[in-house]
């Protein structure tokens, strides 16, 4: 088996250990992003030095596991544009598009080489619904009703404040935890997915705030 392959079969079965449905076409570009992050980072070191197959499970299979929610068909998330705040290599919000290639992303990204690996890797793999934004949160403006995601860019409980202040009335953030999640945002929560990662067995704690 090529390593390629290996890391296609370890997507997979990740995905499926998530009760999370890929496309093979979703697979691919999957793939194709492990390809484009692997080169990448031994330049600008987006997510510290692991292999291919370590970054799944560290990495990709974190930003899927949000499916759980946000493929709910009574919620109906996805059909909402969504911003990525702090995005760095893209996790989670392009890993997320390249399974939903029909959801409207943003990637919030300040850092230039990073927000031009997001540009770059999106292009390549022909998300067109992805847009990304070189700047700090405070400068983009989030359209009512919109949706804000970030991972390991603030507290938890900062962001929850932070990223409610900006989706406003009728909006949505996801808040990504660990086992450690503050009782208090979990508490405020609309809805919370406790699980536990296949492969590396950390826990997550993923919960939605709505605004008011």
């Amino acid at each position: 088996m090529s390593d390629r392959e290996a890391v296609r079969g370890a997507i997979e079965a990740g995905a499926r250990a998530l009760d999370v449905s890929l496309a093979p076409a979703g697979l691919d570009r999957l793939g194709l992003y492990l390809d484009w992050l692997m080169r990448w980072n031994q330049s600008i070191n987006l997510v510290g030095p692991c292999s291919a197959l370590e970054a799944v499970d560290r990495h990709i299979l974190d930003g899927l596991a949000l499916l759980r929610l946000l493929d709910d068909p009574e919620l109906r998330l996805l059909d909402r544009p969504w911003f990525d705040v702090g995005s760095g290599a893209g996790i989670p919000g392009v890993v997320l598009a390249a399974a939903r290639p029909e959801m409207e992303l943003h990637v919030v990204e300040p850092r230039g080489r990073r927000a031009t690996f997001c540009k770059q890797v999106a292009h390549a793999m022909e998300l067109t619904r992805v847009h990304v934004h070189a700047e700090r949160l405070e400068a983009v403006e989030l359209p009512s009703g919109s949706g804000a995601m970030s991972r390991a860019t603030f507290a938890p409980e900062v962001w929850a404040q932070r990223g409610l202040e900006a989706v406003g009335a009728g909006g949505h953030v996801v808040v990504m935890m660990g086992a450690s999640a503050p009782e208090k945002v979990v508490s405020e929560a609309w809805r919370v997915d406790r699980l536990a990662l296949p492969g590396v067995g950390h826990t997550r704690v993923n919960a939605i705030l709505r605004g008011a």
